[in-house]
């Protein structure tokens, strides 16, 4: 996650938002971490920042 977060421009609270994501999700898998990143978007208070971070979701699954 930490190589993923630095790849796609998280910060350390979304890269530690994500992995919490994923670990909750209980999907171990590319599609897990995609899951993860939207699933985290939507606590994020900033529209603009939510909607990048959807956008960012099918890029991070296909880096892992």
């Amino acid at each position: 996650m930490e190589v993923l977060a630095k790849r796609l421009g998280f910060s350390e609270t979304e890269r530690g938002g994500i992995l919490s994501h994923f670990i909750a999700g209980g999907q171990l898998t590319a599609a897990g971490v995609a899951n993860a990143v939207t699933s985290y978007s939507q606590t994020v208070a900033d529209p603009d920042r939510a909607n990048t971070l959807d956008g960012l979701a099918v890029h991070a699954m296909t880096l892992v």
